[in-house]
């Protein structure tokens, strides 16, 4: 029998050995799901373990396509787009079929417009439908070496007018909802030790409308933080 917690360590570690821009994010996108399963009072025994795993496919696409500066090709991007079905393969070698398929159908949407099979809401699973919201929403608040991440509040648009018929607005509302005190955590680890984030106690991602509010977060979220330590980090995690 396969030792779950065991498996789960390992393709996580392949993750980062593969990409550790792509680990960064699993762990992440695997904290975001925890805060907004929690936000809905939802339980789920494989939704954290998903959103940690939901991009192990990648270990099996080039890198030249992965780490590609610019616009990918027609054929590079169908190419990417393979890898929500071989990690689903990789999962199902665990014997979880409800981690594999919720793996298989993270970038479904509600509409019918994604991939892999374009299907609609009632054939994806709800742990599918919070690594999406998740996974969009790290995708563009990231900070990256080579790519700056956008304005915090042109992310609440994006999840909320620009992809409100392709994603699940109950569960975006749950994350808008996330105390800007947890959520920056995430975003940026290095405030746990670095920062003060009490003044943002209190107030959410809608509260960002507020100047002042929207100056204390940018603080963080635009300080660098994770810029600063990226290669720290990387060279840290191969240490040990």
């Amino acid at each position: 029998m396969v030792d779950l917690k065991k498996a789960v360590e390992s393709l996580h570690s392949a993750i980062y050995i593969k990409d550790f821009t792509t680990g960064e994010h699993s762990k992440r996108v695997s904290k975001l799901c925890h805060l907004i399963a929690k936000k809905l009072e939802y339980k789920s025994r494989i939704l954290p373990i998903a959103g940690l795993l939901h991009d192990v496919g990648k270990i099996g696409i080039s890198d030249e396509i992965l780490n590609k500066f610019g616009r990918l090709s027609e054929t590079e991007y169908h190419i990417i787009k393979r890898h929500s079905f071989l990690g689903s393969k990789v999962l199902e070698k665990i014997g979880n079929e409800e981690l594999s398929k919720a793996v298989y159908r993270h970038h479904e949407k509600l509409d019918g417009s994604g991939y892999p099979l374009g299907v609609k809401a009632d054939r994806i699973p709800f742990d599918s439908q919070i690594i999406t919201v998740c996974d969009i929403f790290d995708a563009i608040t990231s900070c990256r070496p080579y790519l700056e991440r956008r304005d915090i509040v042109d992310v609440i648009e994006i999840l909320t007018k620009e992809e409100k018929h392709k994603i699940n607005q109950d569960i975006v509302e749950s994350l808008v909802s996330i105390d800007l005190s947890d959520l920056i955590l995430v975003i940026e680890p290095h405030c746990k030790k670095e920062c003060n984030v009490d003044k943002l106690i209190g107030h959410n991602l809608n509260s960002l409308y507020h100047p002042k509010v929207r100056e204390d977060f940018n603080h963080f979220y635009l300080g660098g933080y994770l810029v600063d330590n990226f290669n720290k980090d990387m060279e840290d995690y191969f240490k040990t």
